[in-house]
Formats: structure tokens, C-alpha cells, sequence
């Protein structure tokens, strides 16, 4: 039997979206006592997203000449984020064709496919 739990949210403000993710994870935990492992979110909100926590300040670090760039830097094309991670809970990126930009979905589904890691 497959047995999955969701909650519908939307961001406030998604220049904060890591912040609230993290309190949205929270809140799921608290209502259904099991963290989320998938966020449904539409592509808008997905690119605005990567956009944010591409230009987050803490985010960039200053590569000096004496420090070899790790071979992650040697892959063509952009680079997107897949998941959220915390020290509880990690959140795969999925895909929801048809959500309003902002809106987003915390899913827990026990027959997924992605991997648990235990804290």
C-alpha cells in the first residue's frame, strides 16, 4: 500500500525560499511526524530559485590562483540545483507542470525512489 503525505504552501518571499523551505520541512515533520522528501514546485519557481542561491552572497567563493578549481567545474552547461539538504531531511527537485510560480509542494513518499540518509 502506498502511503504518501503532502502539504500545499506557497512562498512569502522567494528571495528566502531556503529559509522558509527549511521552516516549511518543520512544519510538515510537526503535522504528519515525518520529514518531506520531495518538493513539487513548477520551472519558474525552480529558475527563480537558482537564481537566488547562485547570487546568495555567503554562496560565492573567491577562487585564488593557488587553489585547483575541483573537476565539478569542468562540466558543460549551467548548473541547477537538485536538491535541499538539511541535517534532518533531504528534498529531491521534482517538476510540477501545471504550479503557479511561488507555490510549491512538500511531498513524503514512502515508495520513492530517493534515498534516505539517516542523521
Amino acid at each position: 500500500m502506498r502511503i504518501k503525505k503532502e502539504m500545499r504552501l506557497q512562498f512569502a518571499d522567494i528571495t528566502e525560499w531556503d529559509r522558509e523551505l527549511f521552516d516549511a520541512g518543520k512544519q510538515f515533520y510537526s503535522t504528519f511526524a515525518v520529514y518531506p522528501n520531495i518538493l513539487l514546485a513548477g520551472r519558474k519557481t525552480y529558475q527563480a530559485i537558482d537564481c537566488f542561491a547562485m547570487n546568495k552572497s555567503e554562496n560565492i567563493r573567491r577562487v585564488r590562483d593557488e587553489v585547483p578549481l575541483p573537476e565539478a567545474a569542468d562540466i558543460d552547461g549551467p548548473v541547477e540545483l537538485a536538491r535541499f539538504q538539511t541535517d534532518k531531511y533531504v528534498l529531491e527537485f521534482c517538476i510540477g507542470s501545471k504550479m503557479g510560480f511561488g507555490r510549491f509542494n512538500l511531498v513524503h513518499d514512502e515508495l520513492s525512489d530517493i534515498e534516505e540518509e539517516s542523521v
